[in-house]
């Protein structure tokens, strides 16, 4: 029996990328829940693991997007690290909606000026601002950020084959 081209093509851009994607997630919550942290012990918890979800539809089903870049995926996400923290003492001495529009200024300037264009990573710097994450919060990003990355590693070559192959088929619609 012969696979139709279409029917592989489906698989090849699709099921294997979303497959990939619903792997690392798990692995990322179910890293958490073996170190006892409960996700959705509060808001904040389910916003962060929230913004990585996106990235990792982000990397891994859209290859070929601006924001898949993992460099800037990294980034992004350390920049979000670094504001979120600054915008909750801000928040603490000017108010929530003037720290929180204050800091996302600041954070999509940064996005843009350096380069790290992971629009994912804005939520985490929300969830920081918002929730009052703590150090813990941080530790959870890092991991996300080390995890993200090797697992990027390890479909590298397979992530840029669909992304030249998503690329070259959109040119051809155009």
């Amino acid at each position: 029996m012969r696979v139709s081209r279409k029917r592989k093509s489906l698989l090849r851009l699709t099921i294997v990328p979303a497959l990939i994607t619903a792997i690392i997630v798990a692995v990322l919550y179910g890293t958490l829940t073996l170190l006892n942290y409960d996700l959705f012990s509060s808001s904040s918890s389910v916003l962060l693991f929230a913004s990585f979800g996106s990235s990792a539809f982000l990397l891994f089903m859209i290859p070929h997007s601006r924001a898949a870049n993992i460099g800037r995926f990294a980034k992004s996400y350390i920049i979000a690290i670094v504001l979120g923290p600054i915008g909750y003492v801000l928040a603490a001495l000017a108010g929530l909606p003037l720290a929180t529009g204050i800091m996302m200024f600041i954070m999509s300037t940064l996005l843009y000026t350096t380069h790290s264009e992971h629009p994912p990573a804005i939520g985490a710097m929300l969830a920081f601002i918002l929730y009052r994450i703590d150090v813990y919060g941080i530790f959870i990003v890092l991991f996300g950020i080390v995890l993200f990355v090797s697992f990027h590693k390890v479909f590298e070559k397979y992530i840029y084959q669909i992304g030249i192959e998503i690329e070259s088929r959109e040119r051809f619609h155009d």
